[in-house]
């Protein structure tokens, strides 16, 4: 086969000029709108029904293919629907509310299905996304150079023409493409419908299409984005592949809707309390058509399967590796808790509890215990948190630990991960300090993505071994401390510009930004009496950085550091001669008898005067 190709492709002509009009068509460009979605997701197998009809054809398939056709026949392995109101005000502020949701098999569950999950909202970005792995759009600004364009057909469609034009990439190109048709309305040269795929085949392979219409004279809009989830022969019910079907259908659209950027706030997806729970009513006013035998079947079935397993507890099960919750009821097992390993404490195993939202969703409370081998010592600690404002995540928080810390590290705690998410940094540490703590926190979304954090606390600490702090007050003496009492307040910033947020029934997830996210924590020491032995103040700072390498992974850089002034301050040794011991003061103000005086150490039968004489060290 031979394919004569134009000097000059009229493709190419057709697609600079939808590249140059997709700011204007791009639906979530200049236009705040609001719309509602019906969202419905099969896995199962594609039956060809004829089959059934012809009774020899049938009789020749083998006992598992004639128990495998039946089956599927009937019913779908597992059916997902979802109902969402969304907002959009340009231009990035977005909100999406799923007020229904149902899963075959599991009566609560914080697995929802959205429209965009499995692909982009539009084909008018750079790139496109399809199951979380990002594409070039065919109407990215550079695709004339990386795709290769044919115009293959042209229909009439009223007063407007609909160029219908196939792409896909360039030979020796090598970069995340897609392949498939593009159908070009004349008016305003935008998408009408596309259908596209990966241009590279893989075990599992996708398939979507998206369908726009022209609203109200103004603008093109996605009322229909279907996708299909193809598997290889490895991954079958018996002898036959399965294959996934979702369908979004976008309707109750309003362009122009009077929308204010107050009304939005940094989570961009949240599931409603109810929406496992809602009526027939509700979901019959927004599906496209009422269920059929085979989903209704698929129900009924799944949803006695799934209650004879516990399916619920399994998916419990499932979370709990990701989110280091195990959920017991009506109470939570920190399963980050039951086992670590670090240099100082050796293996270190123990176990925590925490009242679950079935307990209440206005409060919490929970506690922890862990026992060290190496340095043979118990560890505990407990808070209650209560929920004044989830909105803006608001909360108040009382702490009491009785455990061990990095000795010298650094204030700023890394961002809550899964159970699964390694860190190898601890295994290294081995110097720790005993630490008895209370604290009181305050912390709150602010403003936007800017999280605060107020807090005092209160510290009694040992240190490790013989590390002890030094200063020298006075040529020929040293002092050297190993216990005292801190006092402490704070404040501590969390700043991540663009960051998008999940907010289900029962926690509030981060799912990250293209941009950095900073750090910075200041701490006031006081110097109190039976309160705080010293006056300081510390800066601590972080810059949190993930690059996301196309056809590689993803690479986090992390910056960290702190500064602070000396806790001692400067002042003079006072040796107090009781008897036959001597006390060791030391004192910032220089008058003996000062209030400021503090008492160090109390040295028994030893004199003033022959401390003195001997280079004083206690």
């Amino acid at each position: 086969e031979i394919t004569i190709l134009p000097g000059v492709n009229p493709a190419e002509r057709i697609i600079r000029k939808a590249i140059d009009n997709k700011r204007k068509n791009n639906p979530e460009s200049d236009l705040a709108f609001t719309y509602d979605s019906y969202n419905i997701l099969a896995f199962g197998a594609e039956i060809d029904s004829s089959l059934f009809q012809d009774t020899t054809r049938f009789n020749r398939l083998s006992k598992d293919e004639k128990e495998a056709q039946t089956f599927l026949n009937q019913q779908y392995l597992f059916l997902m629907e979802s109902i969402t109101q969304r907002k959009f005000l340009p231009p990035n502020h977005s909100e999406e509310t799923i007020i229904a949701n149902r899963v075959s098999g599991l009566k609560t569950t914080d697995l929802f299905l959205l429209g965009t999950q499995l692909q982009s909202f539009s084909f008018y970005g750079e790139s496109v996304e399809l199951m979380g792995v990002k594409y070039m759009s065919p109407l990215a600004d550079n695709a004339i150079n990386k795709y290769r364009f044919e115009w293959v057909d042209t229909t009439r469609s009223g007063t407007d023409t609909i160029f219908t034009i196939t792409f896909q990439p360039k030979s020796k190109k090598n970069f995340p493409a897609m392949r498939g048709t593009l159908y070009i309305n004349s008016n305003a040269y935008a998408i009408q419908q596309v259908v596209a795929e990966p241009s590279v085949e893989g075990q599992v392979s996708f398939k979507i299409q998206q369908q726009y219409a022209y609203l109200e004279n103004r603008k093109w809009f996605p009322l229909q984005l279907n996708s299909k989830i193809l598997f290889d022969s490895t991954v079958s019910a018996g002898p036959i592949p399965l294959i996934g079907s979702g369908r979004s259908y976008i309707k109750n659209i309003t362009l122009g809707a009077p929308l204010k950027s107050s009304e939005f706030t940094p989570v961009t997806l949240q599931i409603s309390p109810r929406a496992a729970e809602q009526s027939d009513t509700l979901w019959n006013r927004y599906r496209e058509r009422q269920p059929d035998a085979k989903e209704l079947r698929t129900y009924h079935v799944i949803d006695s399967l799934g209650e004879a397993i516990h399916l619920d507890r399994r998916v419990r099960g499932f979370e709990a590796l990701t989110t280091g919750q195990l959920n017991l009821g009506y109470v939570n097992f920190d399963l980050k808790q039951v086992m670590a390993f670090n240099d100082y404490e050796g293996f270190r195993l123990g176990g925590g509890l925490r009242t679950s939202h079935r307990v209440s969703e206005h409060f919490s409370i929970g506690g922890y215990g862990a026992y060290g081998f190496r340095d043979k010592a118990w560890k505990y600690g407990a808070d209650a948190l209560v929920h004044l404002y989830r909105l803006r995540n608001i909360w108040l928080k009382y702490e009491y630990r009785n455990d061990v810390q990095e000795l010298g590290g650094n204030h700023l705690l890394p961002d809550a991960t899964g159970f699964l998410t390694p860190h190898l940094y601890p295994l290294f540490v081995s110097r720790m300090d005993r630490r008895e703590k209370q604290e009181v926190s305050l912390n709150a979304r602010a403003v936007g993505n800017l999280t605060t954090t107020l807090f005092a606390n209160r510290q009694w600490v040992s240190t490790f071994g013989d590390y002890r702090f030094i200063t020298t007050p006075l040529d020929e003496v040293t002092l050297y401390q190993s216990s005292f009492q801190v006092a402490e307040t704070g404040l501590k910033l969390r700043f991540a510009p663009g960051e998008k947020l999940v907010r289900t029934a029962t926690k509030e997830m981060r799912l990250g930004g293209r941009f950095p996210v900073f750090h910075v924590s200041v701490t006031r020491g006081w110097k109190e009496p039976a309160w705080g032995d010293f006056n300081y103040t510390r800066f601590d700072a972080r810059i949190d950085k993930t690059f996301s390498i196309q056809n590689v992974g993803k690479l986090s850089v992390i910056a960290q550091g702190y500064s602070g002034d000396n806790p001692f301050g400067s002042g003079y040794v006072q040796l107090r001669q009781q008897g036959s011991d001597t006390e060791v003061w030391f004192d910032t103000d220089g008058t003996a008898g000062s209030a400021v005086a503090r008492k160090l150490v109390v040295l028994s039968n030893v004199t003033a005067n022959s401390l003195v004489a001997a280079n004083f060290v206690p």
